[in-house]
C-alpha cells in the first residue's frame, strides 16, 4: 500500500497554518518546506518497531534546502530501504512533477545499500508495476546539508568521495555566490534593444544596465540576447520624467510589491548591498539548466533573479565549473527537475554552488592552471570541441590529484 499525502506548496499555506504546523511538528518543521513533508514525518513517527511507510510525493526534500530538517529527521528516526525515481513520468492526470516512491522502515540504523530504480517514462513505469523491471542494490549517501546520492556501487561512492578529498568549498576560500537582482515585476524594469532605444542616450547610461537573461546565458562566455535592466536603487527619491513617464502603466502593481513599503518610493527596487560586485567582470550561471553554463560576464553586465553571480573572473575555476568531473559532483549533489542521469535539469542554487570543493591552490601560478587558462581563453574566443572538453577534463583531473 502506497500513500499519497497532499501536494501543497508552501507558500500557499498562511501564518497560522505554519504556526500550527511548528508546533506539532518541532522536530522537522522548516518554514519553506511543502505540507506533503509534514505527512512524512507523522508516518515516521507513528511507525512501530520495524514497520513499514511508503509514499509517493514530490522528490524535491531529497535535495533541495528546505528538506534539510526533513532528511535529518528521516536519518535519525528511520532507515531508508527503497526509493524508485519516477524522474518527470506523468504519474499523476493533473500534475505535472518530479515524484519519486520510497520506503522507510523503523529499524535502529542506516544499511549501507538501498533498493533503488529509475524509472524514464511512462512505459517503463507500466512494467515496474508489472514486476518486469526490478529495483537494483545500489550504494547509498545520506549527508544532510547536501541531499541522498544514489551510486552504482560501494567502489563509485568510495571512488567519488576521493576525488575532491583535500579540497575547500568556495565559501572557505573567500569566494561568494550572490544571488541575481529580483525585481519584483520584472515587466517593468526588464526592456529590450528596441525599448531601451527609445530612452534618450544620458536617461540610458544613468539608468539602464545591460542585462542577460538566465535562459540566454551562454556556456564561457557570452549570451544570445542582451536585455537592459533599469536600475533604481532603494532610498532614490527622484527620477527623470521619461523614466516616470513609462513607469506609471505599472503603478499599481510596483506599489503592491512588498519591498515598496514606502509609498512615495513605489519604483525603486528592493535593497542591495553588492551593487558594485554586479559592476564587476564575474561568472555567472543560471539556476535552471541542462548542462552547466558557468559563463564569464564583462564588467557592468547586470544578473537578474533566475541566475546567480561568483565574485571572480577566475578562468581556472570556470574550467573546472564546466568540467565533467563538476558534472558528476552536481548530479550527486544538486537539486534537479527530473533525474539528472537522463533528461534532468539541474537546479543550481546557490548553496550548491557556494559549496562547491575546489583545491585551495586553484587560483595561484602553475603549470596545470596554466593550462586550464589557456585552454578556457580559448574555449572563450572560439569555442569548445569535443577533443577541448577531453583535454580540459585531464587537466582538471590532475589538478585534483595534487591535493
Amino acid at each position: 500500500m502506497i500513500g499519497n499525502p497532499p501536494y501543497v506548496r508552501s507558500s500557499r499555506l498562511d501564518i497560522c497554518y505554519k504556526k500550527k504546523l511548528a508546533s506539532l511538528f518541532p522536530s522537522s518543521f522548516n518554514g519553506s518546506a511543502d505540507l506533503y513533508t509534514y505527512f512524512v514525518a507523522s508516518g515516521i513517527s507513528n511507525l512501530a518497531r520495524n514497520g513499514v511507510l511508503t509514499y509517493i510525493s514530490p522528490a524535491t526534500f531529497v535535495r533541495a534546502k528546505s528538506g534539510q530538517t526533513l532528511r535529518r529527521f528521516i536519518a535519525q528516526n528511520s532507515a531508508v530501504d527503497t526509493y524508485i525515481d519516477l524522474d518527470e513520468t506523468k504519474v499523476f492526470k493533473d500534475a505535472d512533477l518530479h515524484a519519486a516512491i520510497y520506503t522507510l522502515v523503523n529499524c535502529p540504523e542506516q544499511p549501507s545499500t538501498v533498493r533503488y530504480l529509475h524509472i524514464e517514462n511512462s512505459h517503463d513505469l507500466y512494467r515496474m508495476c508489472l514486476g518486469e523491471i526490478p529495483t537494483t542494490s545500489v550504494a547509498f549517501e545520506q549527508p544532510i546539508e547536501h541531499g541522498w546520492a544514489f551510486h552504482t556501487s560501494k567502489f563509485s561512492l568510495r571512488a567519488f568521495s576521493e576525488i575532491f578529498d583535500g579540497c575547500k568549498n568556495l565559501g572557505e576560500l573567500g569566494v561568494t555566490v550572490y544571488s541575481g537582482i529580483r525585481p519584483g515585476y520584472a515587466k517593468a524594469y526588464i526592456v529590450d534593444r528596441y525599448i531601451y532605444d527609445q530612452f534618450a542616450p544620458n536617461i540610458n547610461s544613468r539608468w539602464f544596465k545591460p542585462t542577460i537573461l538566465p535562459a540566454n546565458i551562454k556556456r564561457w562566455s557570452g549570451a544570445k540576447k542582451v536585455h537592459y535592466m533599469l536600475i533604481i536603487p532603494s532610498g532614490t527619491h527622484h527620477i527623470d520624467d521619461q523614466i516616470l513617464q513609462y513607469l506609471l502603466p505599472y503603478k499599481e502593481k510596483l506599489s503592491a510589491r512588498t519591498e515598496a513599503k514606502n509609498k512615495d518610493e513605489w519604483f525603486t527596487l528592493r535593497p542591495c548591498s553588492y551593487y558594485k560586485k554586479m559592476e564587476m567582470r564575474k561568472i555567472a550561471f543560471p539556476d535552471l539548466s541542462a548542462q552547466q553554463r558557468f559563463s564569464i560576464l564583462e564588467e557592468g553586465v547586470y544578473v537578474p533573479d533566475g541566475a546567480y553571480f561568483i565574485d571572480t573572473d577566475n578562468l581556472v575555476l570556470l574550467g573546472i565549473l564546466n568540467s565533467s568531473i563538476a558534472r558528476e559532483y552536481f548530479i550527486n549533489r544538486c537539486s534537479s527537475v527530473g533525474n539528472l542521469s537522463s533528461k534532468g535539469r539541474f537546479r543550481f542554487k546557490k548553496s550548491f554552488v557556494q559549496g562547491f570543493p575546489v583545491p585551495q591552490f586553484f587560483n595561484k601560478n602553475g603549470p596545470i592552471q596554466e593550462g586550464i587558462n589557456q585552454l578556457v581563453q580559448k574555449m572563450i574566443d572560439d569555442g569548445e570541441s569535443d577533443k577541448d572538453r577531453l583535454q580540459l577534463d585531464q587537466l582538471v583531473s590532475r589538478l585534483l590529484a595534487r591535493v
